[in-house]
């Protein structure tokens, strides 16, 4: 794993191309090491962006993308391979996500099927376009297949949901492994990083457990899927995977059933903003509502087998049983900001101080007990839950630098030890309550705040350095 700082639509057309080509984007592939045969397609994507033939190279020597061939190799004996060279021999952290970003989209224009990923990026600053990349490509029936990082950090596109994300465990046998049907940090499967693989000239390389060594088993196995059926399309491919995956199984297992929302088209979902009812939600990409009959809609988007749906009252189910199987943390080292008395329309006011704090480089994640918040990025946290359980399961999660949280049902009088800046948005007598709050941050608020103990109105701005300072305080 290197650090490189939609749902899919059945018929998409690389679905329909009928080839089974393999794209490995890494360091290049030598060919000639584990006779892994003729490229397809043999590029290198130079920090311009620029796509030349990849030339001058020793086909005989071995680096990363080489061992990810032969490990393919190995599980799809009659596979094909394209490379897409962006990082260095040299230097493994020295390719960008723009360059990664051009490379996916480089193998869907040229109907690649599947892509075999040991990179990705943990900055979350580049987060927003690689996930917009690959719903895009996804949509259209590419297959992603990509690595966590070896630190186990969130890492994209590995945690997507449009991804079938991978990670190693030595735990797990050869040619076995372990698929999660809904997983909490977003990675599909486990399995061994282990291989023994045998070069051209009699060499026997044995390969360490780390996740990008893991990924390559599960590519193969995924060629060798649609080799028996090439319609298959994600969601398929990980009912599939999850058949054949070892360990115990739940009773069903729906993939288009989903328990983050990364997939989301947040511009689909936008007349959520203007709900105000506690009822359970569904979100797909072509209708989303608040549900006051989740059994009985729920019901009426699943005739539909090849939509793609997100549920408060199925994600309720099962954070609770991520939350017992954590050991919260003490303490966390991210500060929690709590703000309370925000009506709905108000959340983006939470958004423009997330943008201003990433703008300065720190990773904020908001935090909301109204479901419909999600399709801005939100996270959701059901009133049912411990405040403390759920911040570590964040924390965790994304190691984020602060969270900001709206607590709007509930009253907090015995919580506020728990968060260290307290922020009451109480409406001045002349605030105009139809009125859109802005997100300009050198726009009047409108609002006036008590933050503990001490009342302030002003811009966004002005409440953004007003904290910051409090924060380093």
């Amino acid at each position: 794993m290197n650090l490189i700082t939609k749902q899919t639509a059945s018929g998409g057309r690389l679905e329909r191309s009928g080839r089974i080509a393999v794209c490995i984007i890494d360091d290049g592939i030598n060919e000639k090491t584990f006779a892994t045969g003729k490229l397809e397609y043999n590029k290198e994507i130079s920090e311009s962006l620029v796509i030349t033939d990849r030339q001058h190279y020793d086909k005989f020597a071995l680096n990363h993308g080489t061992v990810c061939a032969g490990i393919i190799k190995q599980q799809a004996p009659g596979v094909s391979f394209s490379s897409v060279k962006i990082l260095t021999e040299r230097d493994k952290l020295g390719g960008t996500v723009d360059q990664l970003i051009r490379a996916i989209q480089w193998c869907a224009e040229n109907e690649i099927r599947i892509v075999n990923l040991s990179l990705g990026t943990t900055s979350f600053m580049d987060f927003d376009k690689l996930t917009a990349c690959v719903n895009e490509v996804t949509e259209q029936g590419l297959i992603l297949i990509a690595a966590y990082h070896n630190d186990e950090r969130y890492t994209v596109p590995a945690c997507l949901t449009n991804v079938i994300g991978v990670k190693s465990s030595e735990g797990i046998p050869a040619n076995q492994f372990l698929f999660d049907p809904y997983p909490a940090d977003g990675i599909d499967i486990t399995t061994s990083g282990r291989h023994s693989l045998r070069s051209a000239t009699g060499e026997v390389i044995e390969t360490r457990n780390f996740n990008s060594f893991a990924t390559p088993f599960i590519t193969g196995v995924v060629y060798r899927m649609l080799s028996s059926n090439f319609h298959l399309d994600l969601e398929a491919i990980k009912k599939k995977l999850y058949n054949l995956s070892s360990g115990n199984k739940i009773k069903t297992y729906n993939p288009y059933l989903t328990v983050n929302t990364d997939w989301i088209v947040k511009d689909k979902a936008s007349e959520l903003m203007n709900c105000t009812v506690y009822n359970e939600i569904l979100i797909t990409n072509t209708l989303t509502w608040v549900s006051p009959d989740f059994e009985h809609d729920s019901q009426q988007i699943f005739k539909n087998a090849k939509t793609k749906v997100w549920s408060s009252a199925f994600y309720k189910v099962y954070l609770a049983q991520w939350l017992k199987q954590q050991q919260p943390q003490a303490d966390i080292p991210a500060p929690v900001l709590l703000f309370r008395g925000l009506q709905r329309k108000e959340i983006k006011l939470l958004l423009s101080l997330k943008a201003l704090f990433q703008q300065d480089g720190f990773d904020s994640k908001v935090i909301s007990d109204y479901p419909g918040d999600l399709i801005w990025d939100i996270e959701y946290m059901p009133l049912e839950v411990s405040d403390a359980a759920f911040f570590s399961f964040i924390y965790s999660k994304y190691l984020c630098d602060l969270m900001i949280v709206s607590r709007e049902a509930v009253a907090l009088d015995n919580l506020e030890s728990q968060y260290d800046i307290v922020l009451d948005v109480l409406d001045p007598p002349d605030n105009d309550t139809e009125q859109e709050f802005s997100l300009d941050p050198d726009k009047e608020c409108n609002y006036l705040v008590w933050v503990n103990g001490d009342f302030f109105k002003g811009t966004v701005q002005e409440m953004y350095d007003y904290m910051k300072q409090l924060l380093l305080d």
